[in-house]
């Protein structure tokens, strides 16, 4: 509260209350604006926070880079009535947003967020201040553990045309930069400072994907980005910018937002979004909806899927194939936990042509969650997941662990993974190489009774490629593996280690290039930190 019973209202907006102002305001006790706080244009980033002085002055924090035009990185001080205090020792600011601010016993303020300096000295995401903007000697060698290393996982991963890499999951620090769930990182592996997400996603991201143009959509368990409310899925520009032309509502039945596992691009710079969806924007679409560029529902696109004795849809895996899609995911089928993959026309119905041996027409019912699709230039379809059978309505079900493929008609193939993937995760991600084999990788230790620790790849017939030797694997689950290059694949998940070697939750490999030139040598080639 400010002085005379005034009160101060900061955050990402143009109105509150009915009232014009830029991201601050200052209300009468009477909540009609307060003309003497003149802030001119204001902020030009969103502003997470603030502290008023006894003198009635504040001081503002955020993502913001100037206010009314003055240069001040992420915390102005700004005197009573609105102006910029030129005075102020805060100096250069902060390199990142600041997140939070707090008054200490002493008088100082203490400072939290993504920011590794502070008018060019080194704090690790913790500093203090006093009331003139000086930094203190307080915190400066706190050095949290994640400030070098992804707390938790690597979820996806998409490749660029330039080489450059977008990564998606669950970490606030990737490379000692802060990079809430999302990031880019050069060819060599190090954070690309040209991309920055600002305040970024507010929740764990597990899926990216990227436009023609170089947009780039990602989605998870997202409220908001960059304190603007969304409903599970963004879209950023090249630079890492929120791209508020994107402006999806998609919901759960009781319109709370729904988590996005899957997010496909589409010609027309549509999107197929995937997850726990049910509505979007109050109309009715479930698993799954196809979104216009504008994030509106197109409503054209109607899915229909079906399934006996099936309830509880959630898609996690989707992919595109002559304007068909093939979407897969988890259902709860006879009252148990299984997963569903079916194929459904531009209109959403489920494809006719599409007749697999099940006990649901038209859709394949594993007994876990589809995890990915790759559609093969064939036509024939690779599915991963938590599976170990395929459920066919027979005493003997086909046994499939982690990886199935099926014909482009829907038929089971021949595909030697019958005892497959053997662990309690199975199979989180594929890729499919050129030649016809599938690189895929998980939670699993062995695959076909040979021990490959969470990543392997397997010939065109199922059977493992034994010319493809990942050493001692990964020590953790992998999320996401992909060939991005003629030679190169990169492996993301929860690891430390890639064959005994530090790769904090990403790793990148040589790979043979395809068709073989020549097999008589394999090397491994981690990314530098």
């Amino acid at each position: 509260s400010a002085a005379s019973g005034k009160s101060y209202v900061v955050g990402n907006f143009t109105k509150a209350f009915g009232l014009s102002s830029n991201r601050v305001m200052r209300r009468n006790s009477d909540g009609s604006l307060d003309g003497t706080f003149a802030i001119g244009a204001g902020p030009n980033g969103d502003v997470t926070g603030a502290f008023r002085l006894d003198d009635d002055s504040l001081i503002l924090i955020g993502a913001f880079t100037s206010f009314n035009g003055t240069a001040c990185n992420r915390i102005v001080h700004l005197l009573s009535n609105g102006a910029v205090d030129s005075s102020c020792g805060i100096g250069a600011g902060a390199n990142a947003p600041i997140l939070a601010i707090g008054g200490l016993s002493n008088g100082s303020l203490w400072l939290a967020g993504g920011f590794t300096t502070i008018n060019g000295q080194s704090r690790k995401g913790l500093a203090v201040i006093n009331t003139a903007g000086t930094l203190q000697a307080t915190f400066a060698s706190f050095n949290p553990g994640y400030a070098t290393a992804p707390t938790s996982s690597v979820n996806d991963l998409a490749a660029q045309p330039d080489g450059k890499i977008i990564i998606g999951g669950d970490f606030n620090w990737f490379g000692g930069v802060w990079s809430p769930y999302l990031a880019r990182l050069t060819a060599a592996g190090a954070v690309d400072a040209a991309f920055s997400a600002g305040l970024g996603p507010d929740g764990v991201v597990h899926d990216v994907a990227l436009r023609s143009d170089g947009l780039v959509y990602a989605a998870g368990d997202l409220i908001g980005v960059a304190t603007r409310p969304l409903g599970g899925v963004a879209r950023f520009t090249a630079a890492g910018a929120v791209d508020t032309a994107f402006a999806p509502i998609v919901t759960r039945t009781d319109n709370s937002p729904a988590a996005v596992y899957a997010v496909l691009p589409l010609s027309g710079n549509q999107v197929l979004v995937g997850g726990h969806v049910r509505k979007v924007a109050t109309l009715d679409r479930s698993p799954l909806a196809r979104l216009n560029t504008d994030g509106s529902l197109d409503a054209a696109f109607n899915p229909q899927i079906p399934i006996t004795s099936g309830t509880g849809l959630a898609t996690y895996a989707l992919a595109e194939d002559d304007g068909d899609y093939y979407v897969g995911g988890y259902v709860t089928y006879d009252g148990l936990a299984r997963g569903f993959f079916t194929r459904v026309t531009s209109t959403g119905a489920i494809d006719a042509a599409f007749l697999p041996t099940t006990p649901s027409a038209g859709v394949v019912i594993p007994n876990g969650t589809v995890r990915e699709i790759g559609v093969q230039s064939d036509g024939k379809s690779v599915i991963c997941g938590d599976f170990g059978e395929i459920i066919d309505g027979s005493f003997n079900r086909p046994q499939r662990r982690g990886l199935a493929r099926f014909t482009a008609v829907g038929g089971l193939d021949a595909f030697d993974s019958t005892t497959g993937a053997l662990s309690l995760t199975y199979v989180d991600s594929l890729s499919l190489e050129p030649e016809g084999g599938v690189l895929f990788a998980g939670g699993f230790t062995t695959y076909n009774n040979i021990g490959r620790p969470r990543l392997a790849r397997t010939t065109m017939t199922g059977a493992l490629d034994t010319s493809f030797e990942p050493g001692a694997g990964v020590t953790a689950r992998a999320r996401v593996i992909r060939r991005v290059g003629v030679t190169r694949g990169l492996i993301g998940g929860e690891f430390a280690t890639y064959d005994g070697v530090a790769r904090p939750g990403l790793a990148g490999f040589v790979l043979d290039p395809q068709p073989k030139s020549n097999t008589a040598m394999y090397m491994l080639l981690l990314l530098n930190e």
